[in-house]
């Protein structure tokens, strides 16, 4: 399989042949960046440095991932690619291409026996909770989205007999449970929005719902409470290719 690099320049050639190592592209809108990485991706299965199941790409939109995949997917003319192909899939169907949230979405189902993603711990047999003594349960979440929040939002202020806020105090709750989940504070040493936060936290573990935001923050912390399971991410893919970040 012979994938062409006539459409690079020295530089994105430079980007799609390096094997070794972490490697950055820096470069303005336009000038090739999500071609680089195509190539790139389709180059190191063509050339046998990957397997494709050994390839993660990453994108910010669906469109973009779909579109992703398509371009790989013509690049290795559906071919099978090194290694076993089960049930004929083309090399392109085989690597691991998605959002941020689609992918880290797929980890935590993955994982769901070991990992219960919404109270962010791992799962035990013997603790006396459901997510133990039914494994199963722990991997069952749904996804809340921006409507499902302001909702759940708005049943906490008012159980807290506050008026109703509006998108920027939304927002300002949302970055404050990211912020906790890498610096927690002290109890009463909260701001009021951090403490609002806080009780979003406890509303959407009682609904077992993840945001956006919790499908990325839950895989973190998956990887650094369980480094058995971050391994075994390491081990798969040889290769992490971000379009932007």
């Amino acid at each position: 399989m012979v994938v062409s690099l006539e459409t690079l320049n020295p530089q994105q050639r430079d980007a799609v042949t390096t094997v070794e190592g972490p490697l950055l592209v820096v470069a303005g809108a336009g000038t090739g960046k999500t071609h680089t990485l195509t190539v790139r991706a389709a180059y190191l299965i063509a050339q046998g440095h990957a397997r494709p199941e050994n390839v993660l790409a990453i994108t910010f939109t669906n469109k973009a991932a779909r579109s992703l995949a398509e371009r790989i997917e013509a690049m290795l003319a559906g071919r099978a690619g090194p290694g076993p192909a089960p049930d004929g899939e083309s090399a392109a169907r085989r690597m691991t291409i998605g959002t941020f949230h689609a992918v880290t979405l797929g980890f935590l189902r993955e994982f769901g026996d070991r990992w219960d993603a919404v109270r962010r711990m791992p799962v035990r047999a013997g603790e006396g909770d459901v997510a133990a003594a039914d494994p199963r349960a722990a991997g069952s979440f749904g996804i809340c989205d921006e409507a499902q929040q302001a909702e759940i939002l708005g049943r906490v202020l008012r159980d807290e007999g506050i008026g109703s806020k509006g998108r920027k105090f939304r927002e300002e709750v949302a970055r404050a449970r990211v912020r906790l989940f890498f610096q927690p504070v002290l109890p009463g040493t909260e701001s009021e929005v951090e403490r609002i936060a806080e009780l979003m936290d406890e509303a959407l573990v009682a609904e077992r719902l993840l945001t956006f935001d919790d499908l990325l923050l839950s895989c973190c912390a998956m990887w650094r409470t369980l480094p058995e399971i971050a391994g075994a991410m390491r081990a798969r893919y040889r290769f992490v290719l971000v379009d932007e970040y």
